[in-house]
Parts: structure tokens; C-alpha cells; sequence
């Protein structure tokens, strides 16, 4: 995606999502956590969650060493942490958002 400063206009700004963006795609979205009853219902054997894929953290490291070396060369990375409900809250749930994107972390306010 890409984020352009409208001039004609004071603070205004036109933010373009890219279709290939991974947000558009649920099913390449990928949660880690230590524990996989923490993101998702555990389907029975044999079975597929229909609400996320989950990757154990040390699975990820594995699959982002091999899949991604040097991805992010001359980019910028934003990591971004937020609470899905009150902070503090037993409730909540946290996480880190990893991104490229700046339509992305301007979004991140209003998700």
C-alpha cells in the first residue's frame, strides 16, 4: 500500500491498500504464541480452524529464517503492540503487529 500527502490540502492524506496485502488475505495470516489454545479453537484431529492459523514461536523462527532472509533490507520495519480490550482487563489479549506498511500503523488506531 502507500500513503501520499494530498498538497492541496492542509493534513490530508490519500492511503491506497495494495491487493496483495496480507490483511486482505485472512488465510495467510499467521498468530504465534507459546500456547495454541491461546489464539484459536483447537480443531479436532485431522481438522483445520476456520478462525486463524497457528504457528508455534519456535516453527516461526524457523519458517522466517529460511522464507525471508533479508526481506526487510532498506525497509522500514514498524512493530506495533496493541490490546485487543481494556489494558488489564483478564479479558484482553495482546500482541505485536509487524509491518512495512504505514497504511497499516495508521489503521492500527481505529482496530
Amino acid at each position: 500500500g502507500m500513503v501520499k500527502k494530498l498538497p492541496k490540502y492542509q493534513n490530508c492524506w490519500l492511503a491506497r491498500t495494495d491487493p496483495k496485502d496480507v490483511a486482505r488475505v485472512e488465510s495467510k495470516t499467521v498468530i504465534v504464541t507459546k500456547n495454541q489454545r491461546d489464539t484459536i479453537p483447537i480443531p479436532a484431529a485431522g481438522g483445520k480452524s476456520q478462525l486463524g492459523n497457528w504457528m508455534s514461536e519456535s516453527d516461526w523462527q524457523r519458517a522466517r529464517q529460511e522464507r525471508f532472509p533479508g526481506c526487510m533490507a532498506g525497509r522500514t520495519m514498524y512493530v506495533i503492540p496493541f490490546s485487543m480490550g481494556p489494558v488489564g482487563s483478564t479479558l484482553s489479549k495482546y500482541g505485536v503487529q509487524v509491518t512495512d506498511s504505514p497504511y497499516v500503523v495508521a489503521s492500527m488506531g481505529i482496530m
